[in-house]
């Protein structure tokens, strides 16, 4: 078995999400996703190209033809000591490290930030390197493969909040998306931005941001936003009770298996407000972000200001799905996701999709769709001997 990992490392989105458990597990479904993700790097028996990408895809009927494009990556995995030198010192700040839940633990330099792109002479990490693992003579290479069979998992893409100009994102300070959110939170372990003592106490999600716009080409629900943000708030409302956060919805989606339970607990915290309305502007104020919004239930305009807003950007199909119509002689659904038969099949002879590269999912949903398309290739392939 062979993995193509467009990126430097596995994990892909779920790499940079937090932990949300509160005063209990939440059910976000990172702990499954980081379990399999280190059983699946100990695995022997699956070979993992990184920095790479399948630049040509022939034949009819499998084995297909495939050559894969794979980047070099200045550090060698196999020498690096993970000692967060070169990470300290890149003046750039294009040097990441894989998730420290996610085995092995190397790190990688980013071409397009690294000065070395721009034509500087910088080799400042590699001079400091105490391994000697960092080498920018490595080149490309291509490598040619023979699948029976082929599962697309290319995953997703987040709305650019940059397209909402309402919202202020880029413009007003203290207007974040969520994922930044679990960023934060993921580094740092709490929220440390402008507001009273050094924290943002009052605190804002705007859900549906970008999503369920017709106007956008995007008049589809995205379906995670509701559990993660309400996850995120009970979160933080768990590690300062001091927070007040209100979530501006238009409806509420299902969390987890105990919707309800989970719904009440959130409208038991005095603290955690949940708001049926529609934000339409958000101004800078002294300290803070203005937000003007129409409650729906009373019809009246209100404006309040908080510390921290926070933006539930929406799911929006991979950039990459196009060149993968055209690559493998796919279809995709007219958002732009990948489509697929009752049966799991791209329609493609040997060629199956799973994931978020399918639909809008959370991770449980990804975990589920990616081991049914992993069956259903098992079960292709003893078809295929018999």
């Amino acid at each position: 078995m062979l993995i193509v990992e467009r990126q430097s490392f596995l994990g892909g989105h779920a790499a940079s999400f937090c932990c949300k458990a509160a005063e209990k597990c939440l059910e976000c479904g990172l702990c499954a996703a980081m379990g399999r993700f280190r059983s699946l790097a100990g695995n022997r028996l699956v070979e993992k190209l990184f920095c790479s990408e399948v630049s040509s895809f022939s034949g009819e009927m499998p084995p297909f033809s495939a050559e894969i494009t794979v980047r070099q990556n200045p550090v060698d995995p196999l020498e690096c000591t993970s000692c967060g030198l070169c990470e300290a010192e890149c003046p750039a700040g294009a040097v990441t490290r894989n998730h420290e839940a996610i085995p092995p633990q190397f790190y990688v330099i980013d071409g397009v930030k690294c000065l070395r792109s721009a034509g500087e002479s910088c080799s400042r990490c590699a001079d400091l390197c105490p391994a000697k693992c960092i080498d920018f003579s490595r080149t490309s290479k291509i490598v040619e493969v023979n699948p029976r069979a082929v599962i697309l998992a290319a995953g997703y893409d987040s709305l650019d909040a940059l397209s909402l100009p309402q919202y202020g994102y880029g413009s007003i300070e203290g207007v974040i998306t969520a994922h930044e959110l679990e960023g934060l939170l993921a580094s740092q372990g709490e929220l440390s931005m402008a507001g009273p003592e050094g924290r943002p106490r009052r605190i804002a999600f705007i859900q549906c941001a970008g999503s369920r716009n017709p106007h956008k080409g995007r008049d589809y629900c995205s379906t995670v936003c509701c559990p993660y943000a309400l996850r995120l708030a009970r979160m933080i409302r768990h590690r300062d009770p001091a927070a007040e956060v209100t979530v501006f919805y238009i409806d509420l989606q299902p969390v987890g298996k105990s919707h309800g339970a989970f719904i009440e607990g959130c409208r038991g915290d005095e603290k955690l407000r949940l708001l049926k309305a529609l934000p339409a502007r958000l101004s800078p104020v002294t300290g803070g972000v203005s937000i003007e919004y129409e409650e729906m239930a009373k019809g009246t305009n209100v404006v309040e200001q908080f510390d921290l807003v926070v933006l539930s950007t929406g799911i929006t199909p991979s950039g990459g799905n196009h060149l993968l119509e055209s690559l493998y002689g796919i279809s995709l659904t007219r958002d732009g996701f990948i489509k697929t038969l009752e049966d799991g099949s791209t329609g493609r002879e040997g060629v199956f999709a799973a994931g978020s590269s399918t639909a809008p999912m959370d991770m449980e949903g990804t975990i589920i769709s990616a081991s049914a398309a992993a069956a259903r290739v098992i079960s292709y392939l003893g078809g295929e001997r018999n």
